[in-house]
């Protein structure tokens, strides 16, 4: 079984060097569910971060590293500031540690894993979260702004072993046009104010065609599919509803088995939902050292 958590070995660094970006950018980073940036933080902590003027708020995640143990805490602490100082010239904010609830004993699983960085300017926070990621051979972080929102990943179908004439990609965008899945989306549409301007009818169907799939082969050659889809519904708390009873039905296809949904973990490393593979940490220091950022 996985440990609940990873922590690396984080040396001290005087410079740092940045993992160019892939063609085609990082790839994103799906969240489980639309609290999942804030899953675990005590309520205190979110209801600061809630209090501060828009655009003010930073959320970081750091790589490989979910929950810090206390002597963890510190030396990651120093590498976000160090980082974020670097590439920002700033020095007046202060990264602050995820906080759980106070419990005894204190939780592992499910213990919150994203800090939250006070007393940045409004344009450096822009451009960290427009910026995404920053990968160095130091440490690697994921910048967010401070929203929630419901995603679009919905959750990923395993048991197939052949795409022959895109018979997972077909078979997959044709179930959310069928029932019971499009009779679900109809349901739930009238509750998106931005489409309200719709028939319900004409509302799934948007909804239905926005699914998009990713297709990964595992190691043993078998292959899942990731699926994609705009929310129905712009209430997160009937988005989870949904998704849960999308999640228990069988897809059926006319070459494979009948898949299934497998159930969500987040990445140790990415903390990403979807399970993608990342190019986000380097063995290479191939930055020049200067900051990134606009002055």
């Amino acid at each position: 079984m996985a440990p609940p958590y990873v922590t690396p070995a984080i040396p001290g660094s005087d410079g740092y060097g940045f993992t160019p970006e892939p063609t085609g950018g990082f790839p994103a980073v799906h969240q489980q569910h639309p609290e999942g940036l804030i899953d675990g933080l005590a309520r205190s902590r979110v209801d600061e971060a809630w209090r501060q003027e828009d655009g003010t708020v930073l959320l970081v995640q750091v790589a490989n590293t979910g929950h810090p143990d206390v002597p963890m805490r510190k030396p990651i602490h120093d590498e976000i500031q160090a980082l974020i100082q670097h590439v920002t010239g700033e020095s007046a904010f202060v990264p602050i540690a995820p906080q759980a609830e106070w419990v005894q004993p204190p939780r592992k699983t499910g213990a919150p894993k994203t800090w939250i960085v006070l007393g940045l300017g409004k344009d450096r926070v822009a451009e960290l979260v427009r910026l995404r990621v920053l990968s160095s051979v130091w440490i690697t972080l994921f910048f967010y702004e401070r929203k929630l929102v419901i995603p679009r990943y919905l959750f990923t179908l395993t048991g197939y072993t052949t795409n022959h004439d895109d018979d997972i990609i077909n078979s997959i965008k044709g179930a959310f046009f069928d029932d019971p899945i499009f009779s679900t989306i109809a349901d739930l549409v009238e509750s998106r104010p931005t489409l309200h301007s719709l028939a319900p009818h004409d509302a799934a169907l948007l909804i239905a065609a926005s699914v998009e799939i990713r297709i990964d082969q595992l190691g043993n050659g078998n292959m899942q599919a990731a699926v994609f889809c705009d929310s129905p519904t712009g209430n997160g708390e009937a988005w989870k509803i949904w998704r849960a009873e999308l999640m228990k039905l069988p897809y059926h296809s006319r070459f494979n088995p009948t898949a299934v949904a497998k159930r969500i973990e987040l990445c140790l490393c990415c903390h990403s939902a979807d399970h993608g593979l990342f190019p986000y940490l380097t063995k290479n220091n191939v930055g020049t050292g200067e900051p990134i950022l606009s002055q």
